[in-house]
């Protein structure tokens, strides 16, 4: 009996031999419909039957809008030991986040790899190939994923779709709107409101100030709700104790923002400066207009970089500091193996630490016994 073998099947073998033998690699995009059309002389139908058998075998996975794509070789299955990392804002020329273009984004990938390494995962970064959430991760035949919180889109995506579900996952950088999500916050209100209690409670400041940019966004959905949650616990918030800088800050900036709140009555005790970079600007201020550091004010400042030591013409700046980009991803990646490995449930909802260090521009309001401990385990300062 002479047994005749399909047009598709032809197709179907061939394209399955190019994908076993590496000549179309994981990741690859497949030509189009067309093109297959033209190099093969058959009918789109004959085509679509073999790229449908391609993807009932695991092997092509197709994205609306975009094309076909390799999932890997026909004997490939997701490792157990593969975390990917899904970033939204790179394309699928990238295949890892520069950190000489995108140093934050870079570093926290390369934490996030280093500590998957050394726990015996591997992390493959994830980039944006077009169609669902869920098609650019499953794309990459991973169990496991970090998501950078990317456009509002794709997060209404991933918990209508039950993407959520489906995975073990931690969120970064996203709101904490959800409660049935798993996400790591670079800060939480909690932890910047521990900082504020500790600064009154510890210290006895209880009339801070607060100078940070004028950009919506991080700043304002963090920083200033708990300085206003705390202040609102002693009775001594009011909005006048915020003050908004511009990005393109000037002396100009700096010395209205100090005079204004120089005239409050009572004055404030403590200014807070939220991120290195205003600090010059809020310093110079002051010492043009006689205020001496920490006697007359007391000023600290709170950064999310990795700026080394912070100092002001030479004298220690009294800082709180959440952990490097790098030991963001460090910590992204232990939550999640954490949920991998069921050492803990889901959900998990947790944020970065703030760490005290201590300089010379902090002290108490009144002075304090010098055995009294500190934040961080220090004596307090006493005049």
């Amino acid at each position: 009996m002479i047994k005749f073998t399909s047009k598709s099947e032809l197709i179907y073998q061939d394209l399955r031999r190019q994908i076993a033998e590496g000549t179309l690699a994981s990741g690859a995009m497949l030509p189009t419909t067309g093109e297959l059309v033209e190099l093969y002389g058959v009918a789109k139908e004959t085509i679509n039957q073999a790229m449908k058998r391609l993807v009932a075998d695991g092997l092509v996975h197709r994205l609306r809008g975009v094309g076909s794509a390799v999932c890997g070789k026909p004997e490939a299955v997701p490792d157990n030991r593969d975390i990917g990392f899904y970033l939204p804002m790179f394309g699928r020329d990238c295949a890892v986040p520069s950190v000489a273009q995108e140093p934050e984004l870079g570093n926290i990938f390369t934490g996030a790899a280093t500590e998957a390494a050394r726990q015996g995962y591997r992390l493959t970064m994830i980039p944006h190939l077009g169609g669902t959430l869920e098609e650019n991760i499953r794309h990459y035949q991973v169990k496991h994923v970090i998501i950078h919180g990317g456009d509002p889109e794709d997060f209404e995506q991933f918990l209508l779709g039950g993407l959520f579900r489906k995975f073990h996952y931690i969120m970064i950088n996203r709101e904490a709107d959800f409660h049935l999500i798993n996400y790591l916050e670079e800060a939480g209100v909690e932890e910047l409101a521990r900082m504020f209690r500790e600064l009154a409670a510890e210290w006895g400041h209880r009339r801070i100030a607060v100078i940070g940019t004028e950009l919506a966004g991080f700043a304002y959905t963090r920083y200033i709700p708990a300085h206003r949650l705390v202040l609102r616990e002693f009775g001594t918030y009011s909005s006048a104790l915020v003050k908004r800088i511009p990005e393109q800050m000037t002396d100009a900036d700096f010395d209205t923002a100090i005079d204004e709140l120089l005239r409050l009555a009572p004055r404030p005790t403590l200014l807070v400066v939220y991120r290195a970079r205003f600090l010059e600007g809020a310093m110079r201020a002051l010492a043009r207009r006689g205020i001496r550091v920490p006697a007359d004010l007391s000023v600290v400042t709170v950064e999310n970089e990795d700026n080394g030591e912070f100092e002001f013409e030479g004298v220690p700046v009294t800082s709180y500091r959440f952990p490097t980009k790098r030991e963001f991803g460090v910590l992204a990646v232990r939550h999640l193996i954490d949920l991998i490995e069921e050492r803990v449930e889901s959900p998990v909802h947790a944020a970065l630490p703030l760490t005290y260090c201590r300089g010379e521009t902090l002290r108490p309001v009144r002075p304090e016994p010098s055995s009294r401990p500190t934040p961080g385990g220090h004596p307090a300062p006493t005049d």
